[in-house]
């Protein structure tokens, strides 16, 4: 990875706490608090987002398309299609078409856009076919 200086090091380091956090839940959490992950997930996100505001001079400054990987990576972390996480990487790989990282997280992207409509025709036919049988 390339080296990053001080603001994108400080924004790359308030991403991976807060994949972090989502990917080791339930180390720290009972089952009973489950239902207050993605909220708690989305505040998070919510004031990372705000660091990304107060830095992003500095940081598109020492390197623009690591910026908005970041950006996109951390707008991915529900797990749901986001178009401004789309938009952000489809720019990081644009600038830098060697920053792999980047490559990943659009594909993790364009899966979830893929997704989503293909889910809802499946959830769709699968009640078509429970109502059949009754």
């Amino acid at each position: 990875m390339v080296e990053l200086g001080q603001s994108l090091n400080s924004l790359k380091d308030m991403v991976d706490t807060l994949y972090h956090f989502r990917d080791h839940f339930f180390e720290t959490h009972s089952l009973d608090e489950a239902g207050s992950k993605p909220a708690q997930l989305q505040e998070g996100m919510e004031k990372v987002l705000k660091e990304f505001s107060s830095l992003e001079g500095s940081a598109v400054e020492e390197n623009r398309a690591m910026f908005l990987y970041l950006k996109g990576k951390l707008l991915n972390i529900t797990g749901d299609f986001n178009s401004q996480a789309e938009s952000s990487l489809s720019k990081a790989v644009k600038l830098n078409p060697t920053l792999v990282e980047a490559w990943n997280e659009l594909g993790e992207s364009y899966m979830r856009k893929m997704i989503g409509p293909q889910q809802n025709l499946l959830e769709g036919l699968h009640s078509i076919k429970k109502n059949r049988l009754h």
